[in-house]
């Protein structure tokens, strides 16, 4: 949870009209639970089904004066989940165009609904010799086969692309299959037999995984979904005017891409995994994040408040970040050495959404999991760690034991690769670490 805020406003009606499915008032969620969301495929145009993401319920927030007067621990629980209302604002809401008609050509029907039956290593030859008219009509192949078939097509009109890079993608995509036939897909696209994908099943819901040892590379890929709070601006426009829908259209789309590529450099290329003993030539996997914007089948969902100067940011059920979350902010405070015996000023810069993605992917504070100020660090090496108050991804240790591992993640997809490709003997070195 990192120490930025923002504040969301009462449930309105009379909302504006002039922008409709783009954003959804919320119900608070709780930003302690760990729930995360179970996905399913997105397939861009194609509407062949929809995800309705889970609500938890609403629930009362304390102001920071409150939680002041009450005992520990329930005051740190209140500061940590702080609301200051402000006055009413109408929601936003997305003007709302017809959908396009979706055009599939009949005669395209029958050769696919004659093959879309077969199991997926069989399938995918099939397509393969279907003309490529049928094979791009996606809308033919929605219609008689439904979402695996979509995938399919997809699969065989990108043979020859690098699986890693089809993967990257269409991870959904992916992730909505049965693991046999993610296997069967990526080998038909040239994946080594070691190769593996991972849905986020194994890994509590939090983000997918994937294993390319002839690249000797570990990828965790993070779907998100956005959604816009009530009254939440990213300008100066009042709210529920034209320039205030306009500003938050255009806000909306710079922060899904502002995301996307600070969580990405902050995260990916930052070190090496390395399991216990070497495994062949493997001696370690490098690490890399790809941060998908879906609109359904996230691993998370993210609510985008305005700037405010209470509560905080934080990943629980449902996240909440600010609007200049993706913007670095510097911090200088006072730390000690880990005797405690000689403080010193230190000054770091850290993006809060890349700290917060942290969270999503299960990680924790350096020096302790809960929400005080000291938890973030009080040493100059976990202050300045990219789950404290600065950028570092690294791996804390005391007296030669880690106590404090930002590449867990990373390790556990790892692991996990391991335990299906390791027989024997080699099982043994199936524990990983930071290189």
């Amino acid at each position: 949870m990192r120490n930025s805020t923002h504040q969301p406003h009462r449930n309105q009606t009379g909302a504006a009209d002039r922008i409709a499915a783009l954003i959804q008032p919320r119900p608070f969620s709780d930003p302690h639970s760990d729930t995360t969301q179970a996905a399913s495929a997105d397939f861009s145009h194609v509407d062949l089904f929809s995800h309705a993401p889970q609500r938890s319920p609403i629930q009362r927030r304390w102001a920071v004066s409150e939680a002041n007067e009450l005992p520990e621990p329930e005051a740190q629980l209140a500061r940590e989940t702080a609301w200051s209302l402000a006055p009413p604002t109408p929601p936003l809401v997305q003007r709302q165009s017809a959908p396009p008609a979706i055009q599939r050509k009949k005669e395209n029907e029958a050769p696919l609904s004659q093959i879309q039956g077969l199991p997926m290593y069989a399938l995918l030859p099939k397509l393969l010799t279907l003309p490529s008219e049928v094979l791009s009509d996606e809308a033919a192949g929605g219609f008689v086969g439904g979402p695996r078939l979509v995938t399919a097509m997809r699969t065989v009109k990108a043979k020859g692309t690098a699986w890693l890079d089809f993967a990257t993608a269409h991870n959904g995509e992916l992730a909505a299959l049965p693991t046999d036939q993610i296997g069967d897909i990526i080998r038909f696209l040239g994946a080594p037999q070691e190769a593996r994908y991972f849905k986020a099943d194994q890994f509590d819901g939090r983000f997918d995984g994937a294993v390319d040892p002839a690249k000797a590379l570990v990828t965790l890929f993070f779907r998100v979904k956005f959604q816009v709070a009530e009254g939440a601006r990213f300008g100066a426009a009042a709210a529920g005017t034209p320039a205030w829908e306009k500003e938050t259209q255009a806000g909306l789309q710079q922060f899904k891409a502002d995301f996307k590529r600070v969580v990405e450099e902050s995260w990916s290329n930052k070190g090496t995994v390395q399991p216990a003993c070497p495994i062949g030539a493997i001696r370690s996997f490098q690490t890399k994040v790809v941060v998908t914007v879906v609109e359904s089948g996230e691993h998370k969902l993210i609510h985008i408040f305005s700037d405010s100067a209470e509560g905080r940011s934080n990943m629980g059920a449902e996240g909440n970040l600010q609007v200049s979350d993706n913007q670095a902010k510097n911090e200088t405070k006072q730390v000690t050495d880990p005797t405690g015996r000689h403080p010193e000023q230190v000054t770091n810069k850290q993006i809060p959404a890349a700290h917060e993605f942290g969270h999503a992917i299960g990680l924790k504070h350096p020096h302790c999991p809960g929400g005080d100020d000291n938890c973030y660090g009080v040493t100059a090496e976990e202050r300045r760690d990219i789950m404290g108050a600065g950028d570092k991804v690294q791996v804390i240790k005391r007296n030669g034991k880690v106590i404090h591992d930002d590449f867990m993640a990373f390790e556990r997809i790892a692991e996990r690769w391991g335990k299906d490709v390791l027989p024997g003997a080699l099982a043994k070195c199936n524990q990983w670490s930071a290189g």
